[in-house]
């Protein structure tokens, strides 16, 4: 028998721990059970983001018109809002309430404004192939002249909504 000049370094290191696996079947069997148990225990959670959230240091703002007008209008605008440090942030000033007071100032009628970060923003774009909205907080807004006319909503709002996750 001829001996592969490339292979014999992986079959020196594979040839002991495969006899010592072949030596403890039960004890070998067990841990593989116990892996697959805890890929099972993670299925769940695929198609999650991974990578916790983080923060980039800036913002982008992003208006956009409610679907029922056009949306992704030819003049969707993305501005990148560069923080100040956190030690020249007024007393008791948060990233959120910096969102929040932009927003107010920021909100128009008919217009919906996602607050995101830049880098996320494009990893969305990439990974979803969809206009930025599809990650961001989801709105429902129905319109209608009698509220009680609105609860009739062809689908339902909430039963429309309720299966999209993210």
């Amino acid at each position: 028998m001829r001996r592969a000049t490339r292979s014999w370094p992986l079959v020196w290191a594979y040839r002991p721990l495969l006899d010592w696996a072949l030596a403890h079947r039960v004890l070998t069997l067990g841990l593989a059970l116990l892996v697959l148990a805890g890929a099972l225990a993670l299925t769940p959670r695929i198609g999650k983001e991974f990578m916790p959230p983080l923060n980039e240091g800036d913002l982008m703002f992003m208006p956009i018109t409610d679907p029922a007008t056009d949306p992704a209008p030819i003049n969707m605008t993305e501005t990148v809002v560069h923080l100040k440090p956190e030690s020249q942030w007024r007393a008791g000033m948060t990233r959120e309430r910096i969102i929040g007071e932009l927003d107010a100032a920021a909100t128009m009628p008919g217009v919906s404004n996602i607050w995101t970060q830049p880098i996320i923003n494009r990893i969305n774009m990439l990974t979803t192939a969809r206009v930025p909205a599809s990650t961001a907080h989801r709105r429902v807004q129905l319109h209608g002249d009698d509220e009680a006319g609105t609860h009739h909503f062809p689908f339902g709002p909430r039963g429309s909504t309720v299966s999209v996750t993210g």
